[in-house]
This record gives C-alpha cells, structure tokens and sequence, in this order.
C-alpha cells in the first residue's frame, strides 16, 4: 500500500488489490472525525467494472459500525473475498492519525543550508513564504502579481526580476476570467511569449474553500499561489484577527509560496488595511506605488519593500509599462522595462527621507567640461521645502550626527560608503 499526505488531502494506492482511495474534508464534531471518501477501481484489474468510479461517500472515520455497514456495500459493487474490512481499517485509522500527528517532529541547527539564494522571484518572493503586495486600488497591481506569475510559470528573468521556475495557481476573488485573460495574453505579447496560467475564479473565503484548493495544488504540482485579493479571500473581515491569521495558516499548510495582494488603509499612507496581521505574518511585504499622466498609454509602478524576516529590506525599484491598443481600444500589448524611482519625483514620495534628500542633492550635480562635477549649494530650509513630509527639525535630526554646518551635502553610494560633500571636501561616514 502507497500512502500520501497533505493538508486535508489523503491518498492510499493498494496496489495488489487495484484500488485507490482518498479522503478529504475532514470534519471534527463531539469528538469523532467524518470525512468524504472517495473509492475507484483498476479496471484492468478489474475488467467487469463499467469504469473506474465504485462509490463516493461521507463517512464517520471514527466509527467501527459506519466502517462495517460501507464495507458491505462496497463489496455489493466489487467482490474482494471480505477484503474491504480491512482496506478501510487502514484508511480510516491512518486518516486519523494523521490529523493528529500533524508535521513531523525534526532537529534544526545542524541541516545542511540551501546554497542557492531562498526565492521563487528575486527579489520580491521569498520561497515557502508569504509575500504580501498592497497598494491603492487601480494602480494595476494585477498587473503585477501577473507578470509575477508569468516569469515563475516560465522561469523568464527580466531586469531585476530573477526566478525559479514552476507551475502558479492564480485565486482570483476580484476580477474576471476574461479580464485576467486578456491582461494575461497581453503581457505575454510584449514578453514574445504565448503564456497560459492555472486561474480559478473564487467567491468562497480562502480557508472555507481550502480543501478544493489543495486538491488542485497537490494535483497539478503547483509552487506558487497568488492570493487577489486579500480582503476577499477572508470573506471581508479586514478588521478581525481571526481570518487573517486563518488565511496565512491555510497558506502555510499547503507548503508552497504565496503572494497576497491586498488593498492600502485609508487611515494611513503606510500599510496593508485592516489587522496587524496581514504584516505580522508576512514574510515580506511590499508596497506599490504608481504614477500614471491623464489620458496617458504608460504607467510607473514602483516597489518599496516594507518589512522582511530575512536580511536586509530590498532597495526601491520601478517598472515602466507601456500599453497598445488593438483597433477596439482593447488593450493588446503590455511592454514592460525598469525605471529609476530616484528620477520621478512623485515615486521619491515613497522614499525614506535621507533616500529622498539624497535624490533632491543628486539633482543639484552639475558636470562640467573635463568631467569634473560641482553642485548648486542647498540650505536645510530649501531641502525640508522639497520634502512635503519633513520639517527643519527633521532635516536637521537626520544630520546631526554630521554637525551638518547648513552648506551642501550629497548622499552617494560608492565603494567606501556614503559620503557628505562639505565645502568642498568629501568626508566618509558611515550614515546619515
């Protein structure tokens, strides 16, 4: 007998009677566990079967009696000589067992460590993570979590963008088939690819609906999971802790990676909506930022990186889309290339404000003839200015450590670190 596991889902293959077997949605009440059974036949082994299907049934796995009555039906469809007994013996007793096992006990410290770097997408999607993507809505974070999933399905590395390969499930509870298939297949055309997703569309919440879907992972080998979107998944209750915590759990127990998109809070510039925990437990989260001019056929989306477990946060990166339409006004091609967030300032407003002030004094180098470089002198008043959310306090707070004398300074990342440009002499330091 084979036997395999996964959240909700059980498998047994007895091959010397030709019988395969699963069981899933499993059902605790008053102390017993019921389950749906699921029973087909070889019909090579088998041939006076009229096809694979013997009997689909829901059982009290806990019971003797619910075992005994279905092991006389059964063998009123198939004759195994009483062998049926005993097949849901070990099917009943090993279903159980394994919901009280749960994951098996190991040893940490001494494992060997994966040589290679722990993501699906470098730099945005930690392997075996969760990753939650949020931003304002229609900034065209389908988009992205799309293009994401393209380049995992097809391990196409473009910019930044670095992937492992493998098969993506895209859990769509906000838009449509036909939307995400035209965005889809338009973004395929401006990568020069013909790229095909597995897509659901979902209105049932995430963890009410957990065994379907772990039963599509499990089948069809799926490595990434995208979640659209996240107030949705959890049936709408953003500001309970309960189903958030519940959606990250059913994630976490089917074992693969996941991206969550979920909206901004309103109460705030900064963060997912609703419970602390959509950041509590993230692995990574990002936040999206877009700048887009009316009536305009682009659009610049920015990534800043959040919060993170592992390492240090990532530096704020953009993409450049630009869209084609079809005679229809149907858009037909999406081209995607990488954009500065330092060279827009609308993307600096995303910015820290020493990354902010460092983008305002870059702006002020000038190059003269022979190469050299001179800047146009700023005060803090004419830099807090510049910055809607600073303030000379502020300004002058971020440079105290400096003894910043009110004359120009510049932020510059080089080989010996950051440097200030005082009077004309560069003084190394270490941070603002």
């Amino acid at each position: 007998m084979k036997e395999s596991a996964s959240f909700g889902l059980h498998t047994f293959d007895f091959e010397e009677y030709g019988i395969h077997v699963t069981v899933d949605r499993f059902i605790e009440t008053r102390g017993d566990w019921h389950g749906y059974i699921r029973i087909k036949g070889n019909t090579e082994v088998h041939p006076q079967l009229q096809g694979s299907h013997i009997i689909f049934h829901k059982i009290n796995l806990s019971s003797g009696n619910s075992r005994k009555s279905l092991s006389r039906t059964l063998e009123s469809r198939l004759e195994l000589n009483g062998a049926w007994e005993e097949i849901l013996e070990e099917v009943c007793t090993r279903s159980i067992l394994r919901r009280w096992e749960g994951a098996p006990l190991k040893k940490i410290g001494r494992q060997e460590r994966p040589s290679d770097a722990p993501y699906l997408l470098y730099p945005v999607i930690r392997e075996g993570a969760p990753t939650v993507l949020y931003g304002e809505g229609g900034l065209g974070k389908s988009y992205c979590s799309l293009l994401s999933s393209i380049l995992v399905q097809y391990g196409i590395s473009m910019g930044k963008f670095s992937p492992k390969s493998g098969n993506v499930l895209y859990l769509d509870w906000e838009s449509s088939e036909s939307d995400l298939n035209a965005r889809c297949a338009a973004l395929s055309k401006g990568l020069g690819i013909d790229a095909e997703l597995y897509y659901r569309n979902c209105w049932v919440p995430f963890i009410d609906d957990i065994n379907t879907i772990n039963t599509m992972v499990t089948e069809n080998n799926i490595k990434l999971i995208i979640v659209d979107a996240k107030a949705a998944a959890i049936g709408g209750a953003i500001n309970e802790s309960q189903p958030t915590i519940n959606l990250f759990n059913g994630l976490r127990s089917l074992g693969v990676t996941s991206l969550i998109i979920d909206h901004v809070s309103k109460e705030s510039s900064r963060g997912p909506i609703g419970s602390v925990f959509n950041v509590n437990a993230a692995r990574d989260v990002w936040e999206l930022r877009a700048t887009q001019q009316p009536a305009s056929s682009s659009s610049k989306m920015f990534f800043y990186h959040r919060k993170t477990n592992s390492g240090r946060r990532h530096s704020p990166f953009g993409l450049h889309f630009r869209f084609e339409d079809d005679e229809n006004q149907n858009i037909e091609s999406v081209w995607v290339s990488e954009t500065e967030v330092e060279a827009d300032p609308d993307a600096r407003k995303g910015l820290s404000i020493p990354e902010q002030i460092g983008a305002i004094l870059k702006d002020s180098m000038q190059f003269d003839m022979s190469g050299g470089i001179s800047y146009l002198p700023m005060s803090k008043e004419e830099i807090a200015e510049a910055i809607p959310q600073s303030n000379i306090k502020t300004i002058t707070a971020r440079l105290s450590d400096n003894r910043f004398n009110g004359v120009l300074w510049e932020r510059v990342k080089g080989e010996a670190g950051l440097y200030i440009y005082r009077n004309g002499v560069t003084e190394n330091v270490t941070d603002y």
